[in-house]
């Protein structure tokens, strides 16, 4: 399975690069969950995008 970049910041994780706030799209994580099961979206954002487990358990907690 693919994880796409979020399509509102282009992976960035921000709206510009002029100190904007975070994306709200993706709360700054810069990729889309899209239709991924949980766990998976989760591992593959510890192991690819170096992303802390506390931080994409607060994301996934705000999206639902």
């Amino acid at each position: 399975m693919k994880v796409k970049k979020c399509p509102a910041c282009s992976g960035s994780g921000y709206y510009d690069s002029f100190g904007s706030p975070e994306c709200s799209a993706c709360n700054g994580l810069g990729v889309a969950r899209g239709k991924l099961p949980y766990r998976l979206w989760k591992r593959i954002l510890i192991k690819y995008f170096n992303i802390e487990k506390q931080r994409i358990e607060e994301v996934y907690e705000s999206w639902k």
